[in-house]
Order: C-alpha cells, then sequence, then structure tokens
C-alpha cells in the first residue's frame, strides 16, 4: 500500500511538474506573440510618422485652398529642381513602403509619379512629345476605381493649353490624391492593432 501511495505522489509530482511546464510553455509562446506584434506595430508607427511629416509638407498652408499643392506645382514651375527638397521626404518614406497599407502607398507613388511627369514636362524642350508625359499618367491611372483622375485631366493631353491652365490642373488632381490620401491614412491608424490582416493581405 505505501508503494501505491509512493507511485501515486510520484505521478502527482510529475505530472504536476509537467502541467507548470506547459502552461509555462504556452505563456512564453503567447508572449513571444505579444512581442513580436508590438515590433511590427512600432515599425509601423515608426514608418508612419515619415508618411506623416510627408503628408504635412503636401498640405501645409501656403495661400488658396490647395496648401502647399500649390506652392509644389508653382515652384517646379520656376525653379524644376525645388522638387528635390519634397522627393528627399519621399525617399525617406519609401525606404520603409513594406511597413505601410497597399492603399497608402499607391496614392504616394501616385501623387509623386504625378509631380514627376510634370517636373519632366517642364524640363523637355520638345513641344510634340513633353505632352506623352500626362499621356503616360492617364493611361495607368484611368481605371483606378477607388480615386478616378479629374474630368479635368484629359484637357492636358491639349497642346494648346496655356501653362496656368496646366499648373491649375496638376494641383486640382494633386489636391484629389492628397484628400484621397488623407483618408487613407486615418482608416490605416484603425487597423493597426489586427496585426494578422496586415501580415496575411497577399494571401487573399
Amino acid at each position: 500500500m505505501d508503494y501505491v501511495a509512493i507511485i501515486i505522489a510520484v505521478l502527482g509530482t510529475a505530472l504536476g511538474a509537467i502541467g507548470t511546464l506547459l502552461v509555462q510553455y504556452f505563456i512564453n509562446k503567447q508572449q513571444y506573440k505579444l512581442d513580436y506584434y508590438r515590433n511590427i506595430i512600432d515599425k509601423r508607427f515608426k514608418a508612419y510618422e515619415r508618411v506623416e511629416v510627408l503628408f504635412r509638407l503636401i498640405m501645409s498652408s501656403y495661400g488658396g485652398s490647395l496648401g502647399m499643392i500649390n506652392k509644389i506645382v508653382y515652384d517646379i514651375t520656376d525653379d524644376p529642381d525645388s522638387y528635390n527638397d519634397v522627393r528627399k521626404q519621399y525617399d525617406s518614406v519609401f525606404e520603409m513602403s513594406m511597413w505601410i497599407n497597399d492603399k497608402t502607398g499607391e496614392l504616394l507613388a501616385r501623387f509623386n509619379e504625378l509631380i514627376v511627369c510634370y517636373k519632366y514636362y517642364i524640363e523637355h524642350l520638345d513641344i510634340d512629345n513633353r505632352y506623352l508625359y500626362f499621356k503616360d499618367y492617364y493611361n495607368k491611372y484611368i481605371g483606378c476605381t477607388y480615386l478616378p483622375i479629374i474630368t479635368e485631366y484629359t484637357e492636358l493631353l491639349n497642346k494648346r493649353l496655356d501653362k496656368n491652365t496646366i499648373m491649375k490642373y496638376i494641383s486640382a488632381e494633386a489636391n484629389s490624391i492628397a484628400h484621397q490620401l488623407e483618408k487613407s491614412l486615418a482608416n490605416d491608424f484603425k487597423s493597426f492593432k489586427d496585426v494578422e490582416w496586415f501580415l496575411n493581405r497577399y494571401d487573399k
């Protein structure tokens, strides 16, 4: 009988130890997952801090309803190299683009491409070919379902438009992108806690 009691005691101790180890294992596993998720969220916050700097640069107040967008367009018209300061912040953002939601990344790229096409248009000396930059942008984004190109943009393919009208339409298209970007950023911040969705977004 004593042997039975001893065996039961030993088994009880062993099972208790195993149970403790299992509980500790699952606690550690859960903690590792939480730490991993926290690290991803932290990287995303750092990426979006750069996006916010860029967005404030784009939308900061500068006379007129279009804000900084007008300044970017008019500065490039007067001095195409002036875009380089804005481009530096774009480069900083795209260094961490893998931590940014797809739609926000696409909108940032689209804004950048519009300004680059406009910059190339100004720098190109061949009047018969430089409008092709506007056409390339049009062909690339005309099928975008969540943000159609403004209707006036098609007039940019007309070679007889005056400089002020061209600047006006480029600013209006840029402004449309910027406001859609503002909405996208708000939605992105809401999704930060859903790390699994972010990690699995390409599996669908």
